[in-house]
């Protein structure tokens, strides 16, 4: 399995997404961080299955793909 690499800024977004949905629904956002956290650990296993983010890319959308995996 790679090694999963996330960055802060990743665990930052992630906790506000979840405080965002908890507003109006806690159990969903308790789920919905929990499937991200979820879709983390798939990328560990399967890093075939995500994304490259590239350096050219904007500094918003490299900031919401921040998940790297290092073989």
């Amino acid at each position: 399995m790679a090694r999963l690499l996330v960055r802060e800024q990743a665990w930052v977004d992630l906790e506000e997404v979840g405080a965002f949905i908890a507003k109006d629904n806690p159990a969903a956002a308790a789920e919905v961080v929990r499937q991200l956290r979820v879709s983390f650990e798939q990328l560990a296993r399967m890093a075939a299955i995500g994304s490259t983010c590239h350096e050219d890319q904007n500094e918003r959308t490299a900031a919401h793909v921040a998940v790297t995996c290092v073989s």
